[in-house]
C-alpha cells in the first residue's frame, strides 16, 4: 500500500504564523479546525460578558470601561424579530436585571401572542435568571410597573408555579385597585 500525497492543508507554507498561532500551524487541517472551533466558542461565551454601571433604585445599566460590574448581556427582541432592548443579568444575583433603554416590557413577548392565538398555557416566569435558563419556552415580565396585569389575567391561561401564581394575582389585584381608585377620584363616588 503506497503513501498518498499529503493534503495541501497540511503542507506547512512560507506564510506560517509566528507568535501564538504557530503552534496552530504545526497542527493537521483537522486538528486546526477544532483548535479554531474551540477559540470560537472561547470568544462566543466571552462577547455576552460585559463591565456594567448601574445605580441604585434604577432599573437601567451601560457598559463600564474600567471599573464596574461583571454581567451576562443578552439582546431582546419584540414579537417582530426586531432588536428592542438589551439585558444585563449579574452571575450570583438571580433577582437583579437591568435594561439598557428601557423600553422592554417583556422577555419573549411572541409567547405572550402565540398563547392568545391558540390558546395555551402562557409558561411565566419572575426572574431574567429563571427566563435565561429556558428562553424558548418561558416569559418573563421585565417591567412590572409598565405591563397591564388586568388585561393579561383575563385573557391568558398560565402555567406558573406557586409563588409566581402569588405574585401575578397580588400585581393584578394592586394594578386593578389603583385603576378604581383613580376612576372613584376623577369620576367621583359611584
Amino acid at each position: 500500500m503506497s503513501a498518498s500525497a499529503p493534503s495541501p492543508l497540511d503542507v506547512p507554507n512560507d506564510e506560517t504564523p509566528a507568535g501564538p498561532d504557530a503552534e496552530l500551524a504545526t497542527l493537521d487541517w483537522h486538528a486546526r479546525l477544532q483548535a479554531g472551533l474551540e477559540v470560537i466558542e472561547a470568544a462566543v461565551d466571552v462577547s455576552f460578558t460585559a463591565l456594567i454601571w448601574t445605580r441604585p433604585g434604577s432599573r437601567l445599566f451601560s457598559e463600564a470601561d474600567v471599573v464596574g460590574d461583571h454581567a451576562l448581556i443578552m439582546p431582546l427582541f419584540d414579537s417582530d424579530g426586531a432588536h428592542m432592548d438589551d439585558l444585563a443579568v449579574k452571575p450570583g444575583v438571580p433577582d437583579n436585571w437591568w435594561l439598557r433603554r428601557g423600553e422592554a416590557v417583556l422577555a419573549a413577548p411572541w409567547l405572550f401572542h402565540r398563547a392568545r392565538l391558540y390558546d395555551t398555557p402562557l409558561k411565566l416566569v419572575r426572574t431574567a435568571t429563571d427566563w435565561l435558563s429556558d428562553m424558548r419556552n418561558t416569559a418573563c415580565i421585565l417591567r412590572p410597573e409598565a405591563f397591564d396585569f388586568v388585561a393579561a389575567v383575563q385573557d391568558l391561561r398560565f402555567a406558573v408555579d406557586q409563588p409566581t401564581h402569588v405574585w401575578l394575582g397580588a400585581r393584578a389585584t394592586a394594578q386593578l385597585l389603583a385603576r378604581f381608585a383613580e376612576k372613584s377620584r376623577t369620576h367621583g363616588p359611584a
